[in-house]
Formats: C-alpha cells, sequence, structure tokens
C-alpha cells in the first residue's frame, strides 16, 4: 500500500459508515482477527512448531509499532498455549476491547474521532465518524486499480491484494464501492481469493481459516437457537 496503514487500520476504515461511524458488517471482528494474524506474520512475530498441522505462539523479544498487534501479541502470550491460525482467529475475534484500541489508533491518525454514547442511557456505545476523508478517499482508489482486470493479478501490491480478499471476506468491501462496478469484479475478487499474495501458502492460509472462523460464528447463531428451541 502507498499508505503507511497497517492491514488492521485499513480494513477498520473499509468497515465503518463514514457519517456515522458504526461498522458495516457483523463479521468485521473475524476480519480483523485475519488481518492483525497477517500483520503479525508478515513482522515474524508469531513462531510456529513445524508440523503437519502448524500451532503458532509469540516470537520471542518481540515489540511493534502499534498498540493494537502489541495487545495482540500479550494475549498470546499470556495464553501461553500453542494454537492453529483458526482457533487464533476465533479467539481473538471474541474480544472487543482489540477493536477499541484499533479505533484509538485511526483518531491519532486524523481519520476518524471517537464518540462514546450509550444505547437506553444504560449499555456504552463507541462510534468512529470520518473527520479527515483523504485517507479512505487514497485506500479506495488503490482498491479500483487493483480490481482493474487489465492489471496482471501477480503485479497487485502484495498487501491492497490481501486486504481486498479480507475486506471481501467481511462483507463489506461492496460499501466502498460502487453497485455496478462491485458487481463488475465479482470474477476478480474469485480469482484474487485463490492467488498467493506475498507467495505464501501461510497467508492463503490465513484467509481460508479467517473464513472457517466466520462460518463457525454462523452456524453457531444458526444451531444455538434451535437446540435451545428444542
Amino acid at each position: 500500500m502507498k499508505s503507511s496503514l497497517t492491514l488492521p487500520q485499513a480494513l477498520m476504515l473499509l468497515a465503518l459508515r463514514d457519517d456515522k461511524g458504526s461498522l458495516y458488517s457483523g463479521y468485521f471482528p473475524q476480519a480483523l482477527a485475519g488481518a492483525a494474524l497477517t500483520e503479525l506474520l508478515l513482522a515474524k512475530s508469531l513462531a510456529s512448531q513445524q508440523q503437519a498441522k502448524p500451532k503458532y505462539g509469540c516470537a520471542e523479544n518481540v515489540e511493534l509499532d502499534s498498540k493494537f498487534l502489541n495487545e495482540i501479541l500479550n494475549y498470546i502470550r499470556e495464553d501461553g498455549k500453542p494454537r492453529s491460525l483458526k482457533n487464533l482467529a476465533e479467539r481473538i475475534s471474541q474480544k472487543s476491547q482489540f477493536i477499541k484500541t484499533l479505533g484509538s489508533e485511526l483518531c491519532d491518525l486524523g481519520a476518524v474521532a471517537e464518540e462514546k454514547s450509550k444505547i437506553l442511557g444504560i449499555f456504552p456505545t463507541t462510534k468512529w465518524p470520518t473527520v479527515n476523508g483523504r485517507i479512505e478517499t487514497g485506500l479506495i482508489e488503490e482498491i479500483r486499480k487493483a480490481l482493474n482486470p487489465s492489471l496482471p493479478i501477480e503485479d497487485i501490491d502484495d498487501k491492497v491484494g490481501l486486504l481486498i480478499v479480507l475486506a471481501e471476506a467481511g462483507g463489506f468491501l461492496k460499501y466502498n464501492l460502487d453497485k455496478d462496478f462491485y458487481k463488475a469484479s465479482k470474477s476478480r475478487l474469485k480469482d484474487m481469493k485463490n492467488a498467493e499474495f506475498i507467495n505464501s501458502k501461510e497467508f492463503v492460509k490465513v484467509i481460508k481459516d479467517t473464513e472457517a472462523a466466520m462460518m463457525s460464528i454462523i452456524i453457531a447463531a444458526a444451531v444455538i437457537p434451535a437446540v435451545s428451541a428444542g
């Protein structure tokens, strides 16, 4: 990406409604977990046990510039148990505090403002409306260029490609593009999903495990009420 945004920061900008500051998709937490794990893998902050089904823990003596990523690293470190990427994605997605920390990072960048309120005067909620749209506008322009079928997929910036795949998996890429352009990009998106950005199957696995984590949430949402009713 041309900007210095991390993948999680870029993903959250795409997931927020510009005016209201609320999230578009119920699957943002799972997509965000995938973006965080991808960024940690890129930074070599996760160490794996080399086996048929690798499990990951924290690499030694790691400290990053992002408070959000460091919080996740500390969470993994304190857990102390090597886990699969899918299991890590599921566990990270359940911690709403991570989203608040990432929102604060975007505030520090001047991209959004933080607005706290209470629903029915009881339940606290936080929103992050846009205050500087130039950052997101530049990001969306990069996405549009990457989705142009005349550009070979292997020439797409790796982080932009991963961002597009994660935003599409989370269900909110479409809200950042006009309807006809998004519809025309469906075949391109399918091809990008199967591409190996950063030339590593490890990152393809992050995407697949992120989607698997989303699917487990969908299944649970369907099964638990049915079991309770029975």
